[in-house]
């Protein structure tokens, strides 16, 4: 805050910054270990062909 009581952008910024959830540091931190596209590459191989059918969920 500065001396003039006013706040400056970076503290309005700042203020308005909620924690981090668990979930959101742990996907912070695999993402810095391994990257999406370098770990769908990985998995796509193992993936059976079948379960690729239009009812079944993707990667």
């Amino acid at each position: 805050m500065q001396a003039s009581g006013q706040l400056s952008f970076s503290d309005i910024e700042y203020a308005g910054k909620k924690k981090k959830t668990r979930r959101e540091l742990f996907l912070t931190r695999r993402d810095a270990l391994l990257p999406c596209p370098q770990m769908v590459a990985l998995i796509a191989p193992t993936i059976h062909p079948a379960s690729c059918e239009a009812n079944s969920p993707g990667i």
